[in-house]
């Protein structure tokens, strides 16, 4: 199965592991939606993590990883919390090879909230698949604006 990446999991070094020999890593985009990040934190509540919406006229830009095992998407279910903070759909995404199926992680409906904002860490993190991303969306993301710092406790 493949799987589009658009958050967290677009660097190559975050992936390796879960990669099979015949995996590949390339750029892809998911027609149709927008990048938001309204998926709340489950430990900062100030805190949004990478969603996709559908919203016309749109594209999000990723990494399409192919050929992955069901031991990596049972990791990476882990990883995304599943079903609590994401849920795994098969949507349609475009590669310069032409268009493939892949699981994408889209946001729990549930933890979805307005007025949230990444981190400079988590952000940070997405512009490790820059890459393969076209640089005018690795700019658009480097200009995302993030949460303040959590103030520290006594």
């Amino acid at each position: 199965m493949n799987y589009f990446a658009y958050g967290y999991n677009m660097g190559a070094r975050e992936m390796s592991p879960l990669l099979s020999r015949r995996s590949r890593r390339l750029p892809a985009w998911l027609k149709g939606h927008a990048l938001v990040f309204d998926n709340q934190s489950l430990t900062d509540r100030r805190i949004g993590f990478a969603n996709v919406r559908k919203r016309n006229g749109a594209v999000v830009h990723g990494v399409l990883y192919t050929d992955l095992s069901e031991r990596a998407f049972r990791s990476l279910d882990r990883n995304e919390d599943v079903p609590r903070s994401y849920i795994q759909k098969v949507l349609a995404v475009e590669t310069d090879e032409g268009p493939v199926r892949a699981a994408v992680y889209v946001g729990n409906p549930a933890r979805r909230r307005a007025g949230l904002r990444p981190s400079r860490h988590y952000l940070d993190r997405l512009l490790k698949g820059r890459d393969l991303l076209p640089a005018p969306y690795s700019k658009k993301i480097r200009s995302v604006r993030t949460a303040p710092p959590r103030p520290p406790t006594a």
